[in-house]
């Protein structure tokens, strides 16, 4: 008789405890749905806002460049001028390289996540330096993209890339690299 209602209550506990991590799987997939919504949301109006001043500022500074005076000086200062109002800092000329989440070009962390805990998407996710913290934006070549990841050294930049494929087209390249500063 005891051992029944041992039985009985050994049973209950493991509905119980299957009950939970059900429950806490559910959540995780619920919260995860909404965080994932909620920062592609943001991301947009991120980017949007950036492509919008960058426009602006673009418009800007070509009018303030038709209106060249013939002074040297004063030219120099509308040069300035256009390099601080522009929300960017050149970081020099940088090796691009590119990568995609295969265990090719990640090896053991051919997981599709970053090293900063974000899924690698194309058109955002950049590999950086040490040099560049996380969530970096950087202006390459008229896109702009977020260090996101890590695994190469200072003086290189690896684009993420959704194929191997597309990854092994894009090769090595040379460009000059932005920082926004906000």
């Amino acid at each position: 008789m005891k051992n029944k209602i041992k039985n009985k209550r050994f049973l209950i506990s493991c509905c119980l405890s299957l009950l939970v991590v059900i429950s806490s799987i559910y959540s995780y997939k619920i919260i995860s749905a909404e965080l994932k919504s909620k920062n592609e949301t943001k991301k947009e109006t991120t980017k949007e806002v950036i492509e919008k001043d960058t426009k602006k500022e673009k418009e800007k500074n070509k009018k303030q460049n038709e209106s060249k005076e013939d002074d040297s000086s004063t030219s120099k200062e509308k040069t300035e001028e256009v390099k601080q109002t522009d929300g960017t800092i050149s970081l020099g000329t940088y090796k691009l390289t590119a990568y995609c989440a295969c265990s090719k070009c990640c090896g053991k962390w051919a997981s599709g996540y970053t090293a900063s805990g974000t899924l690698a998407t194309q058109g955002r996710t950049v590999a950086a330096g040490n040099n560049l913290p996380f969530g970096t934006k950087l202006l390459i070549n008229g896109n702009v993209y977020t260090v996101e990841d890590r695994g190469v050294g200072n003086g290189t930049i690896d684009i993420f890339f959704n194929s191997h494929q597309e990854a092994l087209k894009f090769g090595v390249k040379y460009a000059e690299v932005f920082k926004y500063i906000y």
